[in-house]
C-alpha cells in the first residue's frame, strides 16, 4: 500500500512538472525597510544584494506582528519610481494608506539584479515590465547627472504659481505723469494646464502699482494689471524627483488694464501686447517646488486715441505647485 501511494506521489509531481507553462518565472522578494517619507512617497533601505528594477510592486508592513493578526500590510501598494545602489524610492499606486518611517518593506521583482550588476550597466536602462498600470508613465530613462539613479518619468497635470519681484518702467512709464522710481515691486500669479509632459498653457497675471508727479505738478498714482495667455516650455519633466532643475521659456500675448487712483472700476488705458522670457524651475519636493523668471514685456497702449508703446523688464521669483 505505502509503495502504491509513493507511486502515485511521483506520477502526480511528474505530471505538474510538464504541465508547468514554459518561461514562468517565479517572483523575488526583495525585503527592505523604510527610511525616509514624502507625503505617500517612500524611500526604502534595500537590504541584500539583490535590487529591483523600476516598476516593481511594494508592499508595507508593521514590523511586529499584532496579537490575534499576525503580521498587518498597510492597505494599498506602492511600485519602485527611482533606484540607486542602496536604497529606492516608491510612489503610491492608486490610494493607499499613510506610511511611516520604520514599517517593513517587501518588494515583488520579476527581474532583480545585483548591486554589482546594476553599478555596470549602460547609461541607457530597459523599459520596466510590464507590471506598471498607471497610464500617466511615460518610459524609464536614466538621470544624466546622476548616473547610479534609474527612474520613472511621470506626467503631471497642472500647475499654480505665486510670487514676486520688480518691473522696469521706462520713461515715460505711464502716460501722463513719470513715477517716482522706474523700478517698481510686482506681484504675479499664474495656473496652466499641461497639454504635453513638458509643455505648459495657461493664464499669468500681473499687477503693478506706481506713484508720481503728473504733468500739472500735483502726485498722481496708477495700477497696472496684465493678463496673459501663454505657454512654458520646460526642459525635462517637472514633478519627478526631488532636486531636479528644469530650465523654461515661456512666450504670449497680453491685455493690459490701467486705473489711474485705483483697480475699480473701468480702466482709463488700455493696451496689448506680447512678452518672452526664460528662468528655471527647482523642485524641493516632487510636488513643490520655487521658480526664477525674467521676461521682457513689450505694448501698444491707447488712451483717447493717442498710441503710446514702451517695454518693460521684469524679474520674479516664486513657488510652483505641481499637481497630477
Amino acid at each position: 500500500m505505502l509503495r502504491k501511494l509513493a507511486f502515485l506521489a511521483l506520477l502526480g509531481a511528474l505530471h505538474g512538472a510538464l504541465l508547468a507553462p514554459a518561461g514562468v518565472r517565479a517572483q523575488t522578494e526583495i525585503p527592505g525597510a523604510v527610511t525616509g517619507v514624502d507625503g505617500r512617497d517612500v524611500t526604502i533601505r534595500v537590504s541584500g544584494d539583490l535590487l529591483p528594477r523600476a516598476g516593481d510592486v511594494v508592499r508595507l508592513r508593521f514590523r511586529d506582528p499584532v496579537e490575534g493578526a499576525g503580521l498587518v500590510f498597510l492597505e494599498g501598494a506602492w511600485e519602485v519610481s527611482v533606484v540607486r545602489r542602496d536604497e529606492v524610492v516608491a510612489v503610491p499606486r492608486g490610494e493607499t494608506a499613510l506610511p511611516q518611517e520604520g514599517l517593513v518593506a517587501i518588494i515583488s521583482s520579476m527581474d532583480p539584479r545585483s548591486r554589482a550588476a546594476f553599478e555596470a550597466e549602460e547609461p541607457a536602462a530597459a523599459a520596466p515590465p510590464d507590471v506598471m498600470e498607471e497610464p500617466a508613465v511615460a518610459a524609464t530613462v536614466r538621470d544624466p547627472d546622476d548616473s547610479d539613479v534609474e527612474r520613472i518619468e511621470r506626467r503631471r497635470w497642472v500647475t499654480i504659481s505665486a510670487g514676486g519681484g520688480v518691473v522696469t518702467l521706462k520713461s515715460p512709464a505711464f502716460f501722463d505723469f513719470d513715477p517716482d522710481s522706474e523700478i517698481r515691486p510686482l506681484l504675479t500669479a499664474s495656473a496652466g494646464i499641461f497639454i504635453l509632459p513638458n509643455l505648459n498653457v495657461g493664464g499669468y497675471l500681473g499687477m503693478v502699482s506706481v506713484d508720481g508727479t503728473n504733468s500739472s505738478g500735483g502726485t498722481q498714482s496708477a495700477s497696472e494689471i496684465y493678463k496673459v495667455l501663454g505657454a512654458t516650455l520646460y526642459f525635462g519633466t517637472p514633478g519627478n524627483v526631488p532636486g531636479d532643475v528644469h530650465p523654461f521659456i515661456q512666450g504670449g500675448y497680453a491685455w493690459y488694464d490701467v486705473h489711474y487712483g485705483g483697480v475699480g472700476g473701468d480702466p482709463e488705458v488700455t493696451g496689448t501686447g506680447v512678452f518672452g522670457g526664460a528662468g528655471f524651475l527647482y523642485t524641493i519636493r516632487r510636488t513643490f517646488g520655487l521658480y526664477l523668471a525674467g521676461q521682457l514685456l513689450t505694448t501698444s497702449y491707447d488712451e483717447d486715441h493717442v498710441v503710446f508703446d514702451r517695454s518693460t523688464v521684469q524679474v520674479h521669483a516664486g513657488a510652483t505647485v505641481i499637481l497630477g
